[in-house]
């Protein structure tokens, strides 16, 4: 993946399949959210009100099943884990742009 144009936020994609990594990730940042309204999960971490020691936690929770899954080398299970940890992450940023930033956090 290429940053493109000397643009903030501008990615130009290449040929191998990164629109394809990103529809996954979307796709599953959307499961979350259907999950949480069925009541299955207690949260989405892009909610602002929940606050980022809960975040964590779920972030190093999907860590840990990455580790897992590579431990037992499941390609299949490590690459569906890999878009879950990145789905949470994605999530929490999501929280972080919803929020005004403090003349602290711009220095």
């Amino acid at each position: 993946m290429v940053w493109g144009g000397g643009q903030p936020g501008l990615v130009q994609l290449g040929e191998g399949g990164d629109l394809h990594l990103f529809t996954l990730i979307r796709r599953e940042r959307v499961r979350q959210r259907v999950l949480v309204k069925a009541g299955l999960l207690q949260f989405d971490c892009a909610d602002p009100a929940v606050d980022h020691v809960h975040k964590l936690a779920v972030l190093a929770e999907k860590f840990g099943e990455v580790a897992r899954a590579l431990r037992k080398w499941d390609g299949d299970n490590l690459r569906e884990e890999l878009i879950q940890v990145a789905a949470v992450a994605v999530a929490w940023l999501e929280s972080c742009e919803s929020q005004p930033t403090t003349s602290a956090s711009k220095q």
